[in-house]
């Protein structure tokens, strides 16, 4: 068996295929920002059952591609209205999620203080229309990270903003917002009710995930600048139902650095949330044990953790610069690796010499707590200056593909990648796409149990937010190694109990639906298919007998109100 791991570990290739793809974009620095900007989505806005592209502009138009579902995208930008919008606008961040339960995915835009954030409500006819001013999103910050997650487990989606600096020499912040959905798409900030209101927070990123295993939504927040006195560490609350509580310092999650991202997994495969967090100076691991966490990052070999190197002119910094984050099985042998997005220090250049930070991709040894740096091995060695990150399996092949944003410091030269894992799929896998009923669309915020083989794996939804301007995938996946046969999958749904599905889960795309049995595809080109339906919205759309002809995989014919 050993053998053979490293024979299919030595097989795993990323290559950029962005160009031949057809993804064409890269973003405009932004001088008070010094290169912060560039954020990335995976989201399925047109319910076709293949993940789209959203990526942020900084002022040139942010980006939307559609998947073809033949490894190639349609840049939709124009068309839908999105770039016409953006354009002018330093976008930031974004994060994706049906808000007003209407079945399709919105988007929500963080900005810089020259503009409030932006919320875009998916028509469902391939169009968007931005609704920040009637939603409630008024509030005009400098905003990065955003997390979509049904907090107080209604079945609608709350939003929680990173707001950073208000100037770069770090004096002031501006406080981070918590909005509660009122229940029809639109949101009431509800800061200071929840006990979340601080003026010395300087956000970066934020994501819902539950740490304590209680069954819902907590919320970790990193900062930057966290070194700096009047500056707070990270932050980790404890979701008590009608408010948070501040358990940063009594958990030990309350580093201080700074900070940028954070990803969440099983890194030690005891069924419970362990994190990454990704900084300028020092990256971080936390293994949690029952609600406590110990940074192990320097002893794994995920440390990251930056050089000085005298200069006359000015020190030189060396390594040590993560923005975004991802946790994924990048080889399909069951134990979840660390992707860093690195790039360089985000200074003016006549203040300090600089040298990029390379990517890293850190191998999981079976879940020893030890990691390998194969960075180099598998083509994830990149120079460029990348900010945002997102994982996907965009191509249906049973392997977790990156796209990864470069901060344009060159005039245009440097690109955003997408970086598509060729390899990956030698062992077998697993995929689940959740669609809730009582519970939010996408599930966001379930925990995810499959049991195979005699082993529990755990995995949690991604709210957005958590890499650093970026929202991932909503597809869970699993890597099984040669594992030919799942006993069973439990999902805890944000609203309802849990449930217990069934089925060849093995090499296919599942959708486990809210208080109903399974779907799966054949394997994982042909999902397609699998997720065909009609919808149709609104109704009433005409008088008299509506007839549909279809050709559906399976039946499932959804009839919505204009409200969803």
């Amino acid at each position: 068996m050993a053998l053979l791991q490293s024979s299919c570990f030595g097989q795993v290739q990323f290559v950029d295929v962005a160009q031949q793809a057809g993804i064409d974009h890269f973003v405009n620095p932004h001088p008070f920002a010094q290169q912060r900007t560039g954020g990335a989505a995976w989201f399925d806005f047109n319910n076709d059952g293949w993940e789209d592209i959203y990526l942020t502009g900084s002022g040139l138009g942010d980006k939307l591609y559609q998947n073809n579902a033949d490894g190639t995208f349609t840049d939709k930008s124009v068309e839908s209205s999105i770039e016409s919008v953006t354009s002018g606008i330093v976008t930031m961040g974004v994060a994706t999620g049906d808000i007003n339960r209407n079945g399709f995915e919105d988007i929500i835009i963080t900005t810089d203080f020259s503009n409030n954030n932006l919320v875009f409500l998916n028509n469902g006819d391939g169009t968007f229309s931005e609704e920040s001013q009637n939603l409630g999103i008024t509030d005009v910050a400098f905003s990065l990270g955003a997390s979509l997650a049904d907090f107080n487990a209604d079945g609608w989606l709350d939003l929680y903003v990173c707001n950073w600096m208000d100037n770069p020499l770090f004096e002031t912040t501006y406080t981070d917002r918590y909005y509660i959905n009122d229940g029809d798409g639109s949101f009431t900030d509800f800061t200071n009710q929840y006990g979340l209101l601080s003026t010395n927070r300087a956000g970066a990123a934020c994501l819902a995930t539950d740490f304590d295993n209680d069954g819902d939504a907590d919320l970790a927040v990193v900062n930057d600048y966290g070194i700096v006195p009047w500056i707070e560490g990270n932050r980790l609350f404890e979701n008590l139902g009608t408010g948070f509580n501040d358990v940063s310092a009594a958990s030990g999650f309350s580093l201080e650095v700074f900070g940028f991202g954070i990803g969440a997994g099983d890194i030690d495969e005891d069924l419970d949330m362990d994190y990454y967090i990704s900084a300028i100076g020092r990256n971080s691991l936390l293994i949690n044990d029952q609600g406590s966490f110990t940074d192990i990052a320097g002893m794994s070999g995920v440390w990251s953790q930056w050089n000085v190197v005298d200069s006359v002119a000015a020190p030189i910094f060396t390594q040590g610069m993560s923005w975004g984050t991802a946790l994924f099985d990048y080889d399909n042998d069951t134990y979840l690796d660390i992707f860093s997005s690195n790039g360089r220090l985000p200074l003016p250049e006549e203040e300090q010499q600089i040298t990029i930070d390379e990517s890293r991709m850190f191998r999981n040894i079976s879940a020893t707590g030890v990691f390998d740096d194969v960075s180099l091995e598998v083509g994830l060695d990149l120079e460029e200056d990348n900010k945002g990150c997102a994982k996907a399996d965009f191509d249906h092949d049973g392997d977790i593909d990156l796209l990864i944003v470069t901060n344009d410091s060159v005039g245009g030269l440097d690109r955003t990648v997408l970086m598509r894992n060729e390899g990956g799929n030698a062992f077998n896998w697993g995929q689940f796409v959740l669609q809730g009923e009582t519970s939010n669309f996408q599930g966001i915020g379930a925990r995810i149990w499959l049991y195979a083989n005699g082993r529990t794996f755990l995995r949690e939804i991604d709210s957005g937010g958590g890499s650093y301007l970026s929202h991932h995938s909503k597809v869970v996946h699993f890597g099984l190694d040669d594992i030919s046969e799942i006993d069973s999958v439990i999902v805890d749904w944000p609203s309802t109990e849990p449930q217990t599905y069934v089925g060849e889960f093995v090499n296919a795309r599942t959708i486990l639906f809210e208080g109903q049995g399974p779907i799966t595809g054949n394997n994982g080109m042909d999902t397609n298919e699998s997720h065909s339906s009609v919808k149709i919205y609104p109704v009433p759309s005409l008088d008299g007998v509506l007839n549909v002809n279809a050709d559906l995989a399976y039946d499932r014919l959804d009839i919505l109100d204009i409200n969803g």
